[in-house]
């Protein structure tokens, strides 16, 4: 959801409307930002004249790629322009329609390099870093089980070459198992590390878009879908878990203590949350946009001071 952002200045000190003569000419203009937003408004009026007033918009969201920033100026004395389009801002570059709708101040983060990515966006990319993280730990893990393994296999064969009794043949049973037990662990490994995870793929995917529009609905889907996934992968493995802790409690041979660790497992899998259904979680929570007032105090160049209050909604 769009969150429009719109700033009512209360007054300003020491700040005159336009530049006047060419020492004060600049190509800036100064603006209190809401980072959280993709919209802004700015409402500016000059204390000495009352009736303009100057009003500049920027939408972040499109400015993703063309860097578009909109001013525009009222003049409410006259009945044929009350609003006019004065300046804009576009790839890094102003372009004033004359020095007198100049404005004084400090251009701030409008600027070709800056690429803001959307919040769905951020959060996908957080959950693809995350799974890689566990993805190639766990790979690790495993390839270092796997070598383990197969180093204890080749000793226990080795060592029963050279016994003939009951000793060396179990020894090379046993070496033999471990060797399997350590390839496949070792398997495990390298997949782990050579394949990559849903999250890692679904955002090669996702970046490929290029309209920003579009890669924000996407990430959001996308964050959708892997928690779906998440939760039913987890639903599933819990039903499996449980349906083990039957069968180990009402089987003939039944062992009490493996039930309870299957019932444990159970009961993980179906209460713990996925990663992927905490990380949307919190993208729909910090989504939820409240309204609110806020007070905000800005700096100006050459000693002005803005004042306002912010309305979000």
């Amino acid at each position: 959801m769009k969150k429009l952002v719109i700033f009512f200045i209360l007054f300003i000190f020491s700040m005159p409307a336009f530049a006047q003569n060419e020492s004060s000419f600049t190509e800036n203009f100064s603006l209190i930002r809401d980072h959280g937003a993709n919209n802004h408004a700015f409402f500016y009026s000059n204390i000495i004249c009352p009736n303009n007033y100057l009003f500049f918009a920027e939408n972040r969201r499109y400015s993703r790629l063309h860097q578009l920033f909109q001013i525009y100026r009222s003049q409410k004395s006259s009945d044929l322009t009350p609003l006019s389009n004065i300046a804009a801002v576009e790839g890094g570059r102003q372009n004033w329609r004359n020095r007198q709708d100049l404005i004084y101040g400090q251009e701030e983060n409008i600027s070709s390099e800056e690429k803001p990515e959307s919040l769905a966006e951020g959060y996908l990319k957080r959950l693809a870093e995350r799974s890689k993280r566990s993805r190639k730990t766990w790979g690790t893990i495993w390839l270092i089980g796997g070598g383990a393994y197969l180093a204890l296999g080749a000793t226990m064969i080795s060592s029963a070459d050279e016994d003939d009794g009951w000793g060396g043949l179990f020894a090379g049973m046993f070496g033999t198992m471990a060797i399997a037990s350590g390839a496949v662990m070792a398997g495990v490994g390298v997949y782990k590390w050579a394949i990559w995870s849903g999250a890692e793929r679904e955002l090669e995917d996702v970046l490929s878009i290029s309209d920003p529009g579009h890669r924000e609905r996407a990430s959001h889907e996308t964050l959708s879908s892997l928690a779906t996934r998440g939760r039913r992968r987890r639903i599933l493995w819990g039903i499996i878990w449980a349906g083990f802790s039957t069968l180990a409690f009402f089987s003939d041979e039944g062992s009490f203590l493996l039930a309870a660790e299957y019932g444990g497992l159970a009961v993980y899998n179906l209460m713990r949350k996925s990663r992927a259904e905490r990380a949307f979680k919190s993208y729909l929570k910090e989504k939820e946009f409240q309204d609110k007032l806020e007070f905000r105090l800005g700096i100006m160049p050459y000693g002005g001071v803005k004042i306002g209050f912010v309305y979000s909604f």
